[in-house]
């Protein structure tokens, strides 16, 4: 999935696949840490969960964060507010074309490693296997709350710095290089063909673009 969200255009880690005690393990970056010769430094680095409660109206508004309310915080903890708003609309609709559904406050961060805060690479991007024939994120994503469809997506794509149709553009190149490289991604790491049929739920399209929830029998071919 990181290699996946890579391809979309979308900041990772950097990260290996290493074998220990004959079973794969993961490595990942820490992205808060540099080794230098005098020593590990550690950088400022607040999850989106930090960001929301900065804010004294957080508690009198609203019960769950959102995608646009972490957006608009970026004028008041980031430097490159443009480039990180994109940057934030972009994994919203990673998120919400591949199923991943753990997207809550504390799997989004800002990262200083000097003056100025950053959004920090994507990280947890494990998408479960739906339980649900509707899909909804863990944030609020526009004036639908969180129904993880493109309508939905596009209606508060004001307030990530996009036009409709550059918000548009975004989605649809994510949408388009996930269609064409998923299985090809899952093939590379050797995912057996039965776990990769088991998989194509997560990457089901039809409830994004109808708003209607997906045939029951699973996605089309």
């Amino acid at each position: 999935m990181l290699n996946l969200a890579s391809a979309c255009k979308i900041d990772v880690p950097e990260h290996a696949v290493k074998k220990v005690g004959g079973k794969d393990a993961l490595l990942a970056k820490r992205f808060d840490r540099t080794a230098t010769p005098n020593g590990i430094l550690k950088h400022r680095a607040v999850s989106a969960a930090t960001v929301f409660r900065a804010d004294e109206a957080y508690f009198r508004s609203v019960d769950s964060g959102s995608y646009m309310q972490l957006s608009r915080e970026f004028s008041r903890w980031c430097n490159n507010v443009r480039r990180d708003r994109h940057q934030l609309f972009r994994r919203m609709a990673f998120n919400c074309l591949t199923g991943i559904t753990d997207d809550h406050e504390r799997n989004h961060a800002l990262v200083a490693e000097d003056a100025h805060f950053e959004l920090a690479p994507a990280y947890d991007l494990s998408p479960p296997l739906p339980t649900m024939r509707r899909r909804q994120q863990a944030l609020l994503i526009g004036d639908e709350g969180a129904e993880a469809t493109r309508r939905n997506l596009l209606s508060g794509c004001d307030q990530f710095d996009l036009s409709q149709s550059q918000a548009e553009k975004i989605i649809d190149d994510v949408k388009q290089k996930l269609i064409r490289q998923w299985k090809a991604k899952f093939a590379a790491r050797k995912i057996s063909q039965h776990d990769t049929k088991i998989m194509a739920a997560c990457f089901d399209h039809e409830f994004f673009e109808s708003g209607r929830p997906s045939d029951p029998r699973g996605p089309r071919r």
